[in-house]
């Protein structure tokens, strides 16, 4: 019996046939700038539209984001442990205001042995 597949019949005795394959041209570096530019035209002709600040992200989008504010709030919370340790709070004090005892703030942002 014969599948389909998402590439179209498949041969019983080799793999599936790919109907089209792309390939990617070398391209000049003039073809790049021309490129570029066509994407900052696009970019600086843009007119935002009713409901664009609404709209959703694409999954991947959403989730490269999420750790990009991840670590953007990771580096800012090590800055003012630093800052706050240089006032002389205690671990225990900022374990508190982490949420967290002082010795696991401590091993997290003290500085390395």
């Amino acid at each position: 019996m014969e599948r389909n597949h998402c590439c179209g019949p498949r041969d019983e005795a080799g793999p599936e046939k790919v109907h089209e394959v792309m390939k990617m041209a070398p391209r000049s570096i003039d073809d790049i700038t021309a490129r570029a530019n066509e994407f900052a035209d696009q970019f600086e002709n843009y007119e935002p539209q009713p409901g664009d600040e609404n709209a959703p992200l694409p999954p991947v989008m959403a989730v490269k984001l999420a750790a990009w504010r991840r670590d953007t709030a990771e580096r800012e919370l090590a800055e003012a442990v630093r800052a706050a340790r240089e006032q002389k709070l205690s671990w225990r004090e900022l374990g508190e205001a982490i949420g967290t005892s002082g010795e696991a703030a401590r091993q997290r942002y003290g500085l390395p042995a």
